[in-house]
């Protein structure tokens, strides 16, 4: 018989966390926008970490949520909830102080997609051996930094900053997190066999 369980608890927290922030009403002013000087303000820094969880519309937070809820779950086993937790934290920061830094001032930055493609970066390392960079890595950052450059070149409402951003994060995770040992896959205390 096939068991239901939970599995991601921290990914199921924040999808349940974007539905709300997309449909309760008000919640459009935990978006970012401005300039740098908006850091002085208190409202700015808890902006900074609420951004992606604000998306525009449902087809906005169904783009966002398929790819989220897809590639989650995996980082967040591998990283632990605490240290996945940190890395989108950290992602949504630097994306957000990027935004007020070299967005227009008068667009608000809302919308995961900057974690989802810092997860598909990501996602990518965790299938090699540590301390190696694979050759599907290589392809899969040139491959999504050509698309988000040619984007870029054309008027549209998507903020590719964000998204080269939320890349480059993923990079930084994962040659971070590449060196580490992998975590072994024997429970078992030392000397003891497997049952």
């Amino acid at each position: 018989m096939v068991r239901i369980h939970v599995g991601a608890p921290l990914t199921l927290l924040i999808a349940a966390g974007c539905v709300g922030c997309t449909y309760f009403p008000g919640t459009a002013r935990l978006g970012i926008g401005g300039h740098l000087g908006a850091l002085l303000l208190p409202w700015t820094w808890l902006q900074l970490l609420t951004w992606p969880l604000v998306h525009a519309n449902t087809a906005h937070l169904l783009g966002n949520m398929m790819l989220f809820l897809l590639l989650s779950p995996n980082l967040e086993r591998k990283q632990g909830g605490i240290g996945y937790l940190f890395s989108l934290l950290l992602t949504s920061v630097v994306i957000g102080v990027g935004h007020l830094a070299f967005g227009a001032n008068n667009t608000q930055l809302i919308g995961a997609s900057g974690w989802v493609f810092m997860m598909i970066i990501l996602t990518t390392f965790t299938t090699g051996e540590p301390g190696t960079v694979s050759i599907p890595t290589i392809i899969v950052g040139g491959l999504y930094a050509w698309q988000e450059i040619m984007a870029a070149l054309t008027p549209n409402q998507v903020s590719q900053f964000a998204h080269l951003l939320g890349g480059a994060c993923g990079l930084i995770f994962g040659l971070v997190g590449s060196g580490q040992p992998a975590k072994p896959k024997n429970s078992n205390p030392p000397g003891t066999a497997e049952p």
